[in-house]
C-alpha cells in the first residue's frame, strides 16, 4: 500500500488537491491516483475532478441516508457536494486550456486553387468584419 505525499510529484500534488494527506487513513492508493492521472492525460485538475466523482459515487452507494440515535448521514448530499467540487476543477481546467490557446477552434481545408482563393477571400471578409464591427 503505497502512499506518496511529496508535493514535488504529480501524485503528491493530486493528493493535496484531494485533501488526501493522512497516511494512516488514505482515501486512495498511489496506483489509483496514477490511473486517474493516466485517464486524464496527466492533467492534475481533470484527474482531481475524476477522483472527486469517484468519491461522490462511493458516498452515494455506501452512506445513503442513515440515522442512528443523534447521528445522521446523508450520502446523497455529500455526493452532491463532492460533484460540485469536481465541476469547479473541470471549470478551472477548461479556463486554463482556453487561456493557453490549446483548444481546437476551427480549420479550413484547401484542396485546389479555387478553394485557396475562396479561403483567402473568406479570411479577408472575416478580418474586415472584426475590424469595423
Amino acid at each position: 500500500m503505497a502512499f506518496t505525499n511529496d508535493t514535488a510529484t504529480d501524485i503528491g500534488k493530486l493528493r493535496l488537491l484531494l485533501v488526501d494527506v493522512d497516511a494512516s487513513n488514505p482515501i486512495f492508493q498511489d496506483n489509483e491516483l496514477e490511473v486517474f492521472l493516466g485517464l486524464k492525460s496527466n492533467n492534475l485538475q481533470r484527474a482531481a475532478a475524476l477522483a472527486y466523482r469517484v468519491m461522490a459515487g462511493n458516498q452515494a452507494l455506501v452512506l445513503k441516508v442513515i440515522q442512528l440515535l443523534q447521528l445522521q448521514t446523508d450520502g446523497a448530499k455529500t455526493a452532491d457536494a463532492l460533484r460540485a467540487v469536481a465541476k469547479d476543477f473541470d471549470a478551472s481546467a477548461d479556463f486554463d486550456d482556453a487561456s493557453s490557446g490549446n483548444l481546437f477552434d476551427w480549420a479550413e481545408m484547401v484542396l485546389n486553387p479555387f478553394g485557396e482563393r475562396e479561403r483567402l477571400l473568406n479570411e479577408i471578409e472575416r478580418n474586415q468584419v472584426g475590424i469595423g464591427g
